[in-house]
């Protein structure tokens, strides 16, 4: 009593004359209280659904009402017309509910009727849809050249054995079904053969054929036979390392087991990042690899390794395997070997056959560039602040050339798209005037309805389950869909992107969304896996759109959080990775705590570093003021991004990496740029902490890396604190006599600095706004208090950096 109830009441309406619900409550035959619903049913006699690409309109008749609305109209017929009103074709329709209708997607553009017709040749009922036709973008064909830095595909085979040999790495097959070796930056990353045991029997041992050799792609053929199974591996390896293998296997007996096993040497496999099958924040697996054996769920891709490299395996699809989702890894780490176990099959029949598809690729999968770590990324308020004559930035993030979400291209029409078009083409010429490359914002595979192809092509174009994104227009919402790289869409977004470098002098392309999810549309043949090799696929047709359209340098700038999917990402040149913290209103940032004091060596050695993967990892810390109704605003907030920016570039230089500077404190990034190009850091000899450049005599969680110059007898040490502890220490480091004998050390971030006035003035003169590129210093916490006989004592404060100088 007193409360309301809801109930579901399931009423079928057959009839289109009917125009209200009546509800009536009753006690006995007395009515309490009745209530009249009025509604329109609306008439519609067959539903329409468009697939043209597969060449057929699909249709579902409701046979009933078509039979009571006209009785005695049987049999029927469809019939398709153009905008002409001439018969393009016509067919029976029998009592089936669903019906095709042939439809050749080589008809010319335009309206068409379908109409249900009956015997006497009268409209029953009708639907226009519009046809766009197929444009010249579908034609748009993409060769295999080699894009640089790529270089081609070296391969080398004799006596059931082949090498296939790429930048920094090799793969090895020797009488295996898969990889017997691997190799990257000239160490083993495997411990033995990847093998396949049956029933704990190993079933590795295949003969081996090679297939076509090209300079982009080599494929090839092993096949196991034995008492228990047969095993094919149809394979392929291309340039830029991928490895992709479609295995079947026939059991000959019983199978309680199959699995497949990954040995690394234990002292390489000090990480682990998994990469979800979903574009969601916080599924993912980032984490140091313990000894001890650890079980994981179903993960399309693990990567697993150090600070520098590392091997990656994924599927497209788990399809084929049958195992459960639940308990797929074993992870078991001991002393010297490291064991990836992965559990493919049970309980398979005597004659059951399966198709299981998985790959592999060994990191880092590209050399990085000439400038590389001083090709700094930041955002387009401060191309000004570029240095012309000492540059500093090397690549500036623009708006879209639109006015509107969905206007990426800049071709589309609406109020106020040519003012968006000249800011952008403003920032442009600002940017050639200060030697800085510039791309614009754009989403990745994301197409806009307001184009009549994706409002057309939607229901085969777009990731199932849909991902969208909406914008208001003059004419009202619109809508974005994410498309599947594996359709035409792919093509589609190609050509817009082609014709926008012809309109606009750019450098590359900027791609927000920059993870590819689980897609599930049968409408383009997915079935949930992931299409990791089409959105390799998609990324490197952008490389040739820019190589055609005179772009030398490619770019392709991937907004990627939480996830560095290995396999789809070689084509690509930069990630921009670590908005995982929201920090205007993250309660992680209260109190004088910065992302140190959540994030640890784990992120910045694997997930947010450069090194493993080959790829320049700008690193993204949202760096926005704490808003004070979160705890913020009891700082000054040029030395809150201060503070901030130090403890993010502290987690990140000891890994030779460079995060963006967007959204930091622009003035640290400046002093540190001219730091390293002043020491000559590009061409400098990088020693990671992991290789013990220096010894920590006193200390606690203290990373030293070194720079060993290129030809003068100096060396440029990253000293950093990196754990969650709030204590300042007094540091004793001695360095290793292989670096050379040094009796000088120079804090170079506390050096005099009279070129640092600069920025502020011209600041100023740019009219850049101070939270756009805040300048004040505060303090960096580190102060040398002697350097004698190669022993450096020195302060540090908890979540700094000190660059330090050896000559």
């Amino acid at each position: 009593a007193g409360q309301s109830r809801e109930q579901d009441l399931t009423i079928p309406i057959r009839q289109s004359i009917y125009d209200s619900l009546i509800f009536e409550l009753k006690e006995k035959d007395q009515v309490l209280m009745r209530q009249m619903l009025p509604f329109k049913l609306n008439e519609e006699l067959f539903s329409l659904s468009p697939r043209f690409f597969q060449n057929k309109l699909q249709t579902n008749v409701i046979h009933f009402m078509v039979k009571e609305k006209f009785p005695g109209e049987a049999p029927y017929s469809f019939v398709l017309k153009n905008s002409l009103g001439e018969v393009v074709h016509s067919q029976a329709v029998g009592d089936e509910d669903a019906v095709t209708v042939p439809f050749d997607n080589r008809n010319s553009a335009g309206n068409y009727t379908l109409q249900l017709q009956g015997k006497s040749g009268k409209a029953l009922y009708e639907r226009t849809f519009h046809f766009p036709g197929i444009g010249e973008w579908a034609n748009m064909t993409f060769d295999n050249r080699i894009i640089p830095p790529f270089t081609p595909l070296q391969v080398e085979s004799g006596n059931q054995a082949f090498t296939a040999a790429m930048y920094a790495r090799s793969y090895q097959w020797k009488n295996t079904l898969f990889p017997a070796a691997v190799f990257s930056k000239n160490e083993a990353l495997l411990a033995a053969p990847v093998r396949l045991t049956v029933n704990g029997k190993d079933s590795t041992v295949a003969s081996v054929k090679l297939g076509k050799v090209a300079d982009h792609r080599m494929e090839f053929n092993a096949r196991h036979d034995s008492e228990e199974c047969t095993v094919v591996n149809e394979g392929w390896i291309e340039y830029d390392g991928v490895s992709y293998y479609t295995v079947k296997f026939t059991a000959k007996k019983p199978v309680k087991t199959m699995q497949l096993t990954i040995d690394m040497p234990a002292k390489l496999c000090k990480y682990i990042h998994a990469s979800s099958n979903a574009p969601s924040w916080g599924a993912k697996i980032t984490d140091k690899v313990s000894d001890g054996e650890r079980q994981l769920q179903f993960f399309p891709m693990v990567w697993l390794g150090m600070e520098d490299k590392g091997l990656c395996f994924f599927t497209e699809t788990r399809k084929g395997w049958k195992n459960s989702p639940v308990q797929v890894y074993s992870l078991k780490k001991g002393a010297d070997l490291a064991s990836f176990e992965v559990s493919m099959a049970a309980d398979i029949a005597a004659g059951e056959e399966l198709e299981l598809e998985f790959g592999i690729i060994a990191t880092p999968v590209r050399p990085l560039p000439e400038n590389y770590p001083c090709n700094l990324y930041t955002w387009s308020w401060n191309i000004a602040m570029n240095r012309v004559e000492n540059p500093v930035i090397d690549l500036v993030l623009g708006p879209a050339p639109g006015n509107k979400l969905g206007h990426s291209f800049g071709d589309l029409p609406g109020a106020g798209s040519e003012a968006a078009i000249k800011t952008v083409q403003k920032q442009i010429a600002l940017a050639r005037k200060y030697k800085v490359r510039y791309v614009p914002y754009n989403i990745d595979r994301y197409l806009s309805d307001e184009y009549p192809e994706m409002a057309a092509f939607k229901d085969e174009w777009k990731i199932a389950p849909d991902y969208t994104l909406d914008y208001d227009t003059e004419q009202g919402k619109a809508f974005l869909y994410d498309c599947c790289p594996r359709t035409q869409a792919n093509n589609f977004f190609m050509y817009r992107f082609k014709k926008m470098l012809e309109n606009l002098d750019l450098d590359g392309i900027y791609l927000d969304f920059g993870i590819v999810p689980t897609c599930s549309n049968h409408e383009h043949g997915c079935d949930g896996g992931i299409p990791y090799l089409a959105q390799r696929e998609f990324y490197r047709r952008l490389c040739l759109v820019q190589l055609d359209a005179g772009i030398k340098d490619p770019v392709i700038l991937l907004h990627n959080t939480d996830s560095v999917q290995v396999p789809a990402m070689t084509f690509a040149t930069h990630l921009f990775n670590g908005e995982h913290i929201r920090q205007q209103s993250s309660s992680i940032m209260h109190d004088g705590k910065d992302i140190l004091d959540t994030y640890g060596i784990e992120m910045f050695a694997s997930e947010l570093g450069s090194l493993p993967f080959g790829l320049t990892n700008a690193d993204y810390q949202s760096n926005d003021v704490l808003h004070d109704r979160f705890g913020g605003g009891k700082e000054d907030p040029e030395l809150y991004k201060f503070r901030i920016t130090k403890a993010f570039l502290t987690g990140a230089l000891p890994h030779n990496t460079m995060p963006s500077a967007s959204r930091c404190h622009h003035g640290i990034f400046d002093k540190l740029i001219r730091i390293y190009n002043a020491f000559g850091v590009p061409k400098a000899e990088f020693v990671g902490y992991w290789k013990n450049p220096a010894k920590v005599l006193k200390g606690k969680d203290i990373y030293v890396s070194v720079y060993k110059h290129k030809q003068l007898p100096k060396a440029l040490a990253v000293i950093s604190h990196i754990s969650k502890e709030h204590v300042k220490q007094n540091l004793e480091i001695v360095f290793d006599e292989s670096l050379g004998k040094f009796s000088k050390a120079t804090d170079c971030m506390l050096k005099p600095d009279p070129d640092y006035l600069w920025l502020e003035e011209q600041r100023a003169k740019a009219g850049v706004p101070t939270s756009r590129a805040p300048l004040k210093l505060g303090d960096f916490g580190s102060n040398i208090q002697s350097f004698a006989n190669g022993l450096l004592k020195m302060e540090l404060d908890y979540h700094s950096f000190a660059i330090v100088e050896l000559e």
